[in-house]
C-alpha cells in the first residue's frame, strides 16, 4: 500500500510538471501585428506560448459556460487591464475564371477572412458559442482561446 501510494504521489506530480512545459500550436491575428504573445521574450518569440485550448468536457467539468471562462481568462491574464475580444468572421468568394493559356473555364473560389477588435460587453454568449477561436487582448499583447472537442483541438 506504501508502495502504491508512492507511485500515485509520482505519477501526479509527474503529470503536473510535464503539463507546465506544454505548448500548443498557432499564431497571432492579423489585425494585431503590433501585439506580442504573452509570455514571449525579444529574443525567441513562440507563437505556440499564446494559445489556450479549452474543451468542451472542461466547460461541464467546471460548469462554466464559454463566457465565463473568458471573464476568468481575462482576469487572470490581464488584472487591471480593459480587455477586448479579437473575432474573426470569412466567406467565400466564388467566380468564373477562364485560363488564357489553356482557353478552358474553371471556378476560382477564395476565403476572406476578416479579424475585428470588440469590446468583451458587445459579445453575447449566444455568439460566443458560435465561435471556435477568439483572441483575448489588452492592444499590447494577445492570447488566443481555442474550443472544441478534446480530439478535435490539437
Amino acid at each position: 500500500m506504501k508502495h502504491f501510494k508512492m507511485c500515485l504521489l509520482t505519477s501526479v506530480l509527474a503529470i503536473f510538471a510535464l503539463s507546465l512545459n506544454a505548448y500548443a500550436q498557432g499564431g497571432p491575428p492579423t489585425c494585431c501585428d503590433s501585439a506580442k504573445p504573452i509570455g514571449a521574450s525579444s529574443d525567441i518569440q513562440t507563437s505556440s506560448s499564446n494559445d489556450l485550448y479549452v474543451s468542451r468536457g472542461l466547460l461541464r467539468t467546471l460548469q462554466l459556460s464559454r463566457g465565463d471562462i473568458l471573464d476568468r481568462f481575462s482576469d487572470m491574464l490581464f488584472a487591471g487591464k480593459n480587455v477586448e475580444l479579437v473575432i474573426s468572421t470569412s466567406r467565400f468568394l466564388a467566380q468564373a475564371k477562364q485560363a488564357a493559356d489553356a482557353g478552358e473555364e474553371g471556378l476560382l473560389v477564395v476565403q476572406e477572412k476578416r479579424f475585428y477588435q470588440v469590446p468583451r460587453s458587445r459579445v453575447t454568449a449566444e455568439e460566443l458559442e458560435t465561435m471556435d477561436e477568439v483572441y483575448l487582448t489588452d492592444g499590447t499583447a494577445f492570447v488566443k482561446v481555442a474550443f472544441g472537442d478534446s480530439a478535435a483541438i490539437r
